[in-house]
């Protein structure tokens, strides 16, 4: 009988420390999901930021060429 008791208890603390690791491994995905979260976040403001800059450069070029060719283009009027 006692003998019988041990293992019970034995399976018991052997269900509990699974328990315990069942839980540690959710708390584990958990953060990793919200760490990826938080990168993924992180990126697409990084990307978004990124793009607004690629925008504001490609205005500035046209508006650079704009100037050009309407300055080539009254230099050509006043030599002809």
């Amino acid at each position: 009988m006692i003998m019988r008791t041990q293992i019970l208890a034995g399976l018991a603390l052997v269900g509990l420390g699974l328990m315990a690791c069942s839980q540690q491994t959710k708390t584990n995905a958990s953060d990793a999901a919200d760490s990826a979260g938080k990168a993924a976040k992180s990126a697409s403001v990084d990307t978004a930021e990124n793009a607004e800059k690629a925008a504001d450069a490609t205005i500035d070029a046209a508006n650079t060429a704009k100037r050009k060719a309407e300055a080539a283009t009254a230099a050509a009027r006043e030599t002809h």
